[in-house]
């Protein structure tokens, strides 16, 4: 099953939400936060380009580059977007 959302924030930026799940088990994911001219805030992601970091296939994309990332899902990055935002 392939999900994908976008949910509005109330500043105007956006979280980008695809997941492709097989059976019970997340096999692809990208969550993307934009800011209202869709440039990148932050970004996670488990696609296979970037092979040099630690976490491969996991990584985050941010205004500092390419960094090292735990495996996410959609409610850690809610969680994470909550925080920031209150």
């Amino acid at each position: 099953m392939h999900l994908k959302a976008t949910i509005v924030l109330i500043d105007g930026s956006e979280l980008h939400i695809s997941e492709v799940w097989v059976g019970d088990e997340l096999e692809k994911y990208s969550y993307y936060w934009l800011e209202e001219t869709e440039k990148i805030i932050a970004g996670w992601d488990n696609a296979p380009h970037h092979p040099d970091i630690d976490t491969f296939p996991h990584h985050k994309h941010g205004k500092e580059g390419v960094e090292p990332s735990k495996p996410m899902n959609a409610r850690v990055v809610l969680e994470r977007l909550i925080d920031l935002m209150l």
